[in-house]
């Protein structure tokens, strides 16, 4: 099997089960539960029992050799001077109880890991006509920017809301919870 050719979808379910401490996690949603039975047909992860209705998947991990794995990372994650910029989310997402859509990032560099999370208001994505080929890039190079200029701390959260045309800055987004408690 040529680890290279799996479709996208595919390749972000085994790295996300990949990087959870027992290598074990959940298809997220129906568009994932085709490609997740594919993954079992092919030998790359198994089931591991049922928590609630949902089915809890374990990576067989003898199948991926270390050069399958870096292959895999290669095509979610764009280097930047030896940083990793992964696509946490698929494009913009609806937050769920909002009229806001939001697009996430994971920022990697050895002992350094950061987040980065952009919001667009709903109305404002359908009123102007945006798309993710048009944001994606755009959220992209503000990230490089940040890191750039050294003003990126590991483990940071940044967060910024569309105004258009550009993404500005926002500190302590009321509709961003952090993942890790500051004190």
């Amino acid at each position: 099997m040529d680890i290279n050719r799996l479709p996208l979808v595919q390749v972000k379910i085994l790295l996300r089960i990949l990087d959870d401490p027992n290598h074990m996690g959940f298809a997220e949603g129906r568009d994932e539960g085709g490609s997740i039975k594919e993954l079992n047909n092919k030998g790359l992860v198994q089931a591991a029992g049922k928590v609630g209705r949902r089915i809890r998947w374990k990576l067989v991990i003898n199948k991926l050799k270390d050069e399958d794995i870096k292959s895999l990372r290669k095509l979610v994650v764009n280097d930047y001077f030896d940083y990793e910029i992964e696509e946490w989310s698929d494009g913009f997402q609806i937050l769920p109880g909002t009229l806001s859509l939001i697009a996430s990032f994971i920022v990697k560099k050895e002992e350094f890991v950061a987040g980065f999370a952009f919001r667009i208001g709903y109305l404002d994505w359908v009123s102007r006509h945006l798309k993710n080929d048009d944001l994606i890039p755009k959220a992209k190079s503000l990230i490089k920017h940040y890191l750039d200029k050294g003003n990126v701390k590991h483990l940071d959260e940044l967060t910024f809301d569309f105004n258009y045309p550009n993404f500005t800055k926002v500190d302590d987004a009321k509709w961003w919870t952090k993942s890790i408690k500051m004190s």
